[in-house]
């Protein structure tokens, strides 16, 4: 029996409900969620892994094979640090090369990992979060009297972390074309793209935007169903080319053609 374990952090809370709301990609999916809020890649592998398994111990007392691939999307919590102080609670980002080397090294282990052992392993690319409306929403909400930084200090901030992240999400996808997987681009969704005009020339210009983030960290309705979707989307389609690439002798069957993940509505 084919599995598919998908590692989140809390950013993935509320992935199951988006699921039950989609009967028919559970009906054609064994998904195992793995939620953990505040978790880091090596939190998560560590949780993936014993998973695997509990999976195999169960499958070989019923006499079963199991065979499984992975989908990892987390990393923003080995990023930003949570803090609490007397004035309340909010996200920081101190950049370092140390810090983005780790990082990207964690991503490389997790996947080298799996692999070895025959699993088809994804990593979705990390999107950023923002200081600022994380300061503005835990002071909205009466968990932040007093912010410690300066606008100076989260402007450099959140220059750093979006410029780190770039670089770490380029390695990812190296990761997934090594792997030969699709990309999980939820980075994207946060990129707005515009022009400037200068003399008889237009200046593309790229700028983040985190109005879907509500709490500068987590999606709101409308970006959390648009993630899970392309998600689900990603993950049947790499399980349709796997069919395919397996049995490229045999000819497609009605129950491979249900596996098209176009035909699902938001």
């Amino acid at each position: 029996m084919a599995h598919t374990i998908i590692g989140f952090d809390s950013r993935g809370r509320h992935f199951e409900k988006y699921c039950e709301m989609h009967e028919k990609f559970l009906t054609h999916n064994n998904i195992t969620i793995i939620v953990k809020g505040g978790g880091t890649i090596s939190q998560l592998k560590t949780q993936i892994r014993s998973k695997i398994q509990e999976i195999k111990a169960n499958s070989y007392a019923r006499h079963e094979h199991s065979s499984f691939s992975i989908v990892l999307a987390a990393g923003i919590c080995n990023m930003t640090t949570k803090i609490s102080h007397p004035g309340g609670c909010q996200i920081i980002y101190h950049s370092s090369e140390t810090k983005v080397q780790n990082v990207i090294s964690d991503m490389q282990n997790f996947s080298k990992h799996f692999t070895t052992q025959g699993i088809q392993t994804k990593i979705e690319c990390i999107p950023s979060a923002s200081i600022m409306k994380n300061i503005e929403f835990n002071t909205a909400a009466g968990k932040l009297n007093h912010n410690i930084l300066s606008l100076e200090e989260i402007q450099s901030q959140q220059k750093q972390l979006e410029n780190d992240l770039v670089l770490i999400n380029s390695h990812i996808m190296e990761i997934n074309k090594k792997n030969n997987v699709t990309n999980i681009r939820w980075d994207r969704d946060l990129l707005r793209c515009s022009t400037k005009r200068r003399g008889n020339c237009k200046i593309p210009i790229k700028k983040m935007s985190y109005q879907h983030l509500y709490d500068g960290v987590h999606p709101d309705t409308y970006l959390q169903s648009k993630w899970y979707h392309f998600l689900c989307l990603s993950i049947q389609t790499q399980q349709h080319l796997t069919k395919t690439n397996t049995s490229d002798s045999e000819t497609e069957s009605e129950e491979d053609r249900s596996w098209d993940f176009k035909r699902f509505k938001n």
